[in-house]
């Protein structure tokens, strides 16, 4: 007597001693991620002045799991010998030496470098110069040009003082917008770390 379809594959089945299963999943299946990407870290808002100690070490805490990404159980390691300095010491007057007295050498550059990048990035926004520097040349420049256009023409005039004086200005505005366009631009990383070289290497007291 024949075998049906399911016959024929469950005697399949029970020969191989293995299940079969369908090699084809459902869309949904087939398109959902096999993870979870993690969330970009956020640094932690900086402490008040008037923070207590205990905050100021937990703040120091979370702001070396992220930038650092160290353990937990060692970023607090490190910040736990923070025991007296509230907010106002932390932000405005402890010197990076003070840092290095507290913490050592190498956890106090790095808890240093890391509370007054943070600072600098939360008080200073990004400016970009260049662009303030490539303005400042498109109005001069034409200015300038009408400027050199109209001086001759007006050597008779008692107008011819104040273009003589408005060119001047312009002159020495093109010259700072040229400056800005080109000059190479400090980073808050070359400010935080040359304070720390000072006070590291050449004995400075450089406070924030």
């Amino acid at each position: 007597m024949p075998f049906s379809h399911q016959e024929k594959r469950s005697s399949f089945e029970d020969e191989q001693g293995l299940p079969m299963y369908d090699t084809q999943m459902d869309d949904a299946s087939a398109s959902a991620p096999l993870y979870n990407a993690p969330k970009e870290a956020v640094k932690p808002p900086l402490p008040d002045k008037t923070a207590s100690p205990a905050e100021v070490s937990d703040f120091i805490a979370h702001l070396l799991v992220i930038t650092r990404d160290l353990p937990e159980t060692r970023a607090r390691e490190i910040a736990s010998k923070w025991e007296f300095g509230t907010g106002h010491e932390l932000l405005e007057t402890y010197p990076a030496t003070m840092f290095r007295k507290i913490f050592g050498s190498e956890s106090g550059w790095m808890v240093y470098k890391e509370v007054m990048l943070h600072k600098y990035e939360t008080s200073h926004p990004e400016r970009n110069q260049r662009k303030y520097g490539s303005i400042g040349l498109a109005i001069g420049i034409p200015t300038m040009i009408a400027v050199v256009f109209f001086t001759p023409r007006m050597v008779d005039s008692l107008a011819i003082y104040p273009l003589i004086i408005l060119g001047l200005f312009d002159a020495l505005g093109l010259l700072v917008f040229f400056v800005m366009l080109v000059a190479p631009k400090s980073t808050p990383l070359d400010l935080v770390e040359g304070k720390l070289k000072d006070s590291f290497f050449k004995g400075k007291d450089s406070s924030s």
